[in-house]
């Protein structure tokens, strides 16, 4: 049931500043695209700032969502997982300035200290249990990192597998 505009019109009289819309159905979950066609000229039709989310993976994504549905701003989510960044790239794409990259050493780095704050949280056990879903995404788009992020996914249990597993990696490069 598609009923984004009831609720925009509903919650804009009880006095919200601000929403946010992810355009998928209950039943899509995270799987598919989101129907940006459906937001298409939405803003225009609201009183508060509107602001999108769904598969916001690379600036690409975030400039195509903010042109058809001219939203004020979009909400990135799994798309930063891995991607330290993607918002820094967004903002800086539409305050004209350069965008920014990340080298390998610097991808590897993020991880680590992603992994450093998750298992001060967590516990190293629960973290590195949770971590195996994530540390992969910090290798998505990096040269000969497909048996590397086997081993992640599957072979971590300790910070030192994940800084061995990493070096392993970081080593078949001249850096």
């Amino acid at each position: 049931h598609i009923n984004f505009m009831d609720v925009i019109e509903e919650v804009s009289k009880a006095g919200v500043d601000m929403i946010a819309i992810h355009p998928r159905t209950t039943k899509e979950m995270y799987s598919g695209l989101p129907h940006w066609e459906l937001l298409k000229d939405l803003r225009k039709k609201m009183s508060v700032p509107l602001v999108v989310s769904g598969n916001i993976f690379k600036l690409e994504d975030a400039i195509n969502a903010l042109e058809i549905t001219g939203a004020d701003a979009v909400m990135v989510a799994r798309g930063g997982v891995g991607n330290p960044t993607l918002i820094s790239n967004i903002n800086n794409h539409f305050e004209g300035k350069d965008l920014v990259s990340t080298s390998i050493n610097e991808q590897i780095d993020y991880c680590l200290e992603l992994a450093r704050d998750l298992i001060e949280e967590k516990g190293e056990k629960v973290a590195m249990r949770v971590y195996r879903g994530i540390a992969t995404k910090f290798l998505d788009g990096l040269p000969n990192s497909k048996q590397t992020k086997s081993r992640l996914s599957t072979d971590l249990d300790t910070y030192d597998d994940l800084v061995r597993i990493l070096s392993e990696y970081q080593s078949q490069f001249d850096l």
